[in-house]
């Protein structure tokens, strides 16, 4: 027989000293087994429900004395695991369960360390083992062992909610992060980020145009409910520019700008809308906007300057156009010499444009 680890070897030795004679011989165990790996035990099936209850009782036991992370979560299982024999043993009587009034007792204060688990687990990014933890904590309630308390009494359950769906989702399990949402939704304290979580599921699992006018529908209610958030108003964006809802951004935008005069990123879109329109003075007075409240927005500026040269107003597009070379003389963000040379060979202006032109060259 190979070596136990010593919390198995413990574990087995305090059953065996339990248990009918018949059923000692099961926990000759043949390999080394992680602490939770008991739990699966192959030996297991050759037991009496009676003793499978003795056994998973043991494990609280064992567990509860090492009081580490894993170890809770391993406590809270093998409860839960009593009590279902524990109940199939006494025939369904409650007055003859032997092992369930002492292990909700106990396993009832600890059961906040399994989040604490969860987060641990979360931050090490085994997103796998965190939502094992934070299912454990929510899904309790539907055991024997919790039967006749109610979630809505625990202060900790929409928070862990909230902390299984983003689990859920970064591990790619999408029903089980729908299964939680409502109640994650409802935790204040995450109750943004949750929302997010949401938009990005219905996103995810579109199907058809029904799915598409859902997810449209809560990520702008979402939008409206956090306005500064960029990740619902990029989500927007990248829906209305898709060519099926093209005709409806313009309209998006204004409708924007409306709610948001000091976005200087809404207004800069909408002028580009309306510049892609030819709407020149409307793309002026939404871009011009964009500069009273970002008075370097270089690529704003450049906008401003070819909508004045699509007017044919060529001394206001120079004017604009020398003030990105003020503020961008690099050309590292608008490449302005080539326009600016232009107008002044139109205007025209031969010692200017001569002055522009090793750089058009």
């Amino acid at each position: 027989m190979q070596q136990l680890s010593i919390f198995l070897f413990l574990v087995l030795f305090n059953c065996a000293s339990a248990l009918s004679q018949t059923n000692q011989a099961a926990y000759k165990v043949k390999q080394t087994l992680p602490s939770e790996s008991i739990l699966n035990y192959v030996g297991l099936p050759n037991l009496s429900v009676a003793d499978k209850a003795v056994f998973f009782n043991l494990v609280v036991d064992s567990a509860l004395r090492r009081k580490g992370a894993d170890d809770v979560v391993l406590a809270l299982k093998s409860a839960i695991l009593c009590d279902q024999y524990d109940f199939l043993a006494s025939e369904g009587k409650a007055a003859r369960l032997r092992y369930h009034a002492r292990n909700i007792a106990r396993v009832s204060a600890m059961c906040p360390k399994v989040i604490d688990a969860g987060l641990e687990a979360y931050g090490r990014k085994d997103y796998r083992r965190a939502l094992d933890c934070f299912t454990l904590y929510l899904e309790r309630y539907n055991t024997s062992l919790f039967v006749g308390r109610k979630p809505e009494h625990d202060s900790y359950y929409n928070e862990c909610a909230f902390f299984a769906i983003q689990s859920a989702y970064k591990n790619g399990d999408k029903n089980v992060a729908s299964r939680y949402m409502d109640r994650a939704l409802q935790c204040s304290e995450y109750a943004e980020d949750a929302a997010l979580v949401h938009v990005l599921l219905l996103r995810d699992n579109r199907r058809d145009w029904q799915d598409s006018l859902h997810y449209v529908s809560v990520l702008t209610e979402a939008h409206q409910k956090y306005p500064s958030n960029n990740s619902f108003f990029s989500m927007l964006v990248e829906h209305y520019t898709s060519p099926a809802n093209a005709s409806k951004f313009k309209r998006f935008m204004e409708e924007e700008v409306a709610l948001d005069k000091k976005s200087k990123e809404k207004w800069a879109m909408l002028g580009e809308l309306e510049m892609r329109e030819k709407q020149w003075n409307r793309a002026i007075d939404a871009y011009k906007k964009a500069v009273v409240i970002d008075s370097a927005f270089v690529e704003v500026i450049y906008n401003i300057g070819i909508c004045y040269y699509s007017k044919g107003e060529l001394s206001q597009s120079a004017a604009y156009l020398e003030k990105c070379r003020q503020l961008d003389g690099e050309r590292a963000k608008v490449d302005w010499a080539q326009p600016l040379y232009t107008i002044y060979k139109e205007l025209p202006d031969e010692q200017k444009a001569r002055e522009l032109l090793p750089m058009v060259k």
